[in-house]
């Protein structure tokens, strides 16, 4: 019989040979190459009268009994018949028994025979299905870590929140990978710096400094392709465990590198998280799965990081674009300049106090540097009277937030300034412009805002009269809370005060640039 191993074949052997109370004779069919006469491994009393008998026929019945899976009577005299069972494709047992109960025991050896049959194809179906399981569990978990990955992504906006995003992305591959340590590593300049990790358990077996130092060691070879060794000593940490298993992969792509993804030994359950067994090479050894998913990760962070920083550079234009008008309103008026720098300011430090995070951060100060865009529609000389306004010069001045939402609503990247551009004048008690909201009404970038625009103004000098002091400003603030301010910001105000007076008191506009040539290149059309 044809089985997984002679051993288990013998046993089986050994069974029936219980059964018949008989002793049996192991013949070795030899490899056709080979001419000689049968061999007899294991001679017992009949193999010489078997020889002798029925050598003729002996060899084509063995062959017939491995080819076939089946018991052979064929050999038999007056008094006996011999049985002959397959042990493996080279091997069968051969049992001298009486001819009379001869069908009766080749029923039961067949019933053995079949039994065996069974066993060894749901054995090899068991080890088809335990193989098909591992891997399709770890194809489920590589497409689930790669949709909270991409989930991740959408998540992440900003440069800002990148660290965020590579730390939640290795925390959530460790496991899968089971790996013990996985480390992002940035390029700062030419050397990796460690900026992410994620270790099993809360003890950092090796520091920063001594994985910045193997990742830079095998920078070069790790750019060229995975860098992958499971077969040497590549560093001890001063507990005495050494690194043995290691991948590294470059975070890149074909225009820059960013940094590198390490991957430190197997975790203390790898052998129960492995691989299937096609694409594992032990438990104890990173493979070509594993390393494939590293790369992926690497490819995707990659991509994203060129994305933000495409990103970046947009934001940086439209960041200059909005300094160019609010220069545009200063011009206007000389005593206004810096102010809608520092509201800018004083309202992106209220709104960390409130709890912003830093992509709303970066909107309310540019909404800030923003809010007074209006006052390009306000004649000059409204807007530069050194004395007291009148009733209609006031009225004139109050249509500047209207004014600034015209300017800027057809601009999609910057829809998120409206509220506080248009509702910055607001009063709590619903008694400001332009529409007279109260409360809640009025969107929380515009109260902030106001809070913020009504400090600067207090404390700003204008041609008709001196800056207030920082005390009588906040002091007017407090009386105010509830009526002409919403209460939670001015108190956020508060709060912050001593860093809102140290961006007053550190203040410094930037110097006008005096054109000292003229602009001829570069142009619109290139050569």
């Amino acid at each position: 019989m044809i089985s997984d191993g002679y051993d288990c074949q013998l046993a089986l052997v050994e069974e029936l040979s219980g059964v018949l109370g008989g002793e049996y004779d192991i013949w070795e069919r030899p490899s056709p190459l080979l001419a000689c006469p049968l061999r007899v491994q294991t001679f017992g009393p009949q193999g010489a009268r078997l020889i002798d008998a029925f050598e003729s026929e002996l060899e084509s019945l063995l062959r017939d009994a491995s080819d076939d899976d089946a018991a052979c009577f064929a050999l038999e005299d007056q008094e006996h018949s011999a049985l002959i069972a397959a042990v493996d494709r080279d091997r069968s047992a051969v049992w001298v028994i009486d001819r009379e109960v001869a069908p009766m025991v080749e029923a039961y050896v067949q019933a053995v025979l079949a039994r065996q049959r069974l066993e060894d194809q749901s054995m090899g179906l068991r080890e088809e299905n335990t193989a098909l399981v591992e891997q399709v569990t770890n194809d489920f978990e590589e497409i689930s870590f790669l949709g909270r990955l991409a989930k991740l992504l959408r998540l992440t906006e900003t440069s800002h929140q990148l660290p965020e995003f590579i730390g939640e992305a290795l925390t959530s591959l460790r496991p899968i990978i089971a790996a013990r340590t996985l480390v992002y590593l940035d390029l700062e300049g030419d050397e990796p710096r460690v900026t992410a990790r994620a270790d099993m358990g809360d003890e950092l077996r090796w520091d920063n400094e001594t994985l910045e130092l193997l990742a830079a060691r095998h920078a070069e070879r790790a750019s060229a392709g995975a860098f992958v060794s499971n077969d040497k000593a590549l560093h001890v940490s001063p507990d005495g465990e050494t690194i043995t298993c290691y991948v590294q992969v470059a975070v890149a792509n074909e225009s820059d590198s960013y940094g590198y993804l390490m991957a430190i030994n197997r975790a203390d359950d790898a052998a129960s998280r492995a691989c299937g067994p096609l694409l594992r090479l032990s438990e104890n050894e990173y493979g070509t799965w594993e390393t494939s998913l590293l790369e992926t990760v690497g490819s995707v962070v990659a991509a994203h990081r060129s994305n933000l920083d495409l990103v970046s550079e947009k934001e940086d234009l439209l960041v200059g674009v909005v300094r160019s008008l609010v220069s545009a309103i200063e011009a206007k008026d000389s005593y206004t300049r810096g102010h809608s720098d520092r509201v800018a300011r004083y309202a992106q430090r209220i709104a960390q106090q409130m709890g912003y995070d830093q992509p709303a951060l970066d909107k309310i100060y540019l909404t800030g540097l923003l809010h007074d865009v209006g006052k390009i529609g306000v004649g000059d000389a409204v807007l530069s009277k050194p004395s007291k306004l009148t009733d209609e010069e006031y009225d004139e001045i109050k249509l500047h937030p209207d004014f600034g939402w015209n300017i800027l609503h057809g601009l999609e990247q910057l829809r998120h300034v409206l509220p506080g551009v248009l509702h910055h004048h607001e009063r709590h008690d619903g008694a400001g412009y332009p529409d007279g909201l109260r409360e809640d009404e009025t969107p929380l970038d515009a109260r902030i805002l106001a809070v913020a625009d009504a400090y600067d103004a207090m404390t700003s000098s204008r041609s008709y009269r001196a800056g207030m002091t920082d005390e009588r400003a906040v002091d007017i603030l407090k009386e105010g809370r509830g009526t002409q301010w919403d209460p939670e910001v001015v108190n956020a105000m508060l709060e912050a005060h001593d860093d809102i007076l140290a961006i007053k008191q550190g203040y410094c506009p930037a110097e006008r640039i005096t054109r000292t040539a003229p602009a001829l290149a570069p142009t619109c059309q290139t050569s």
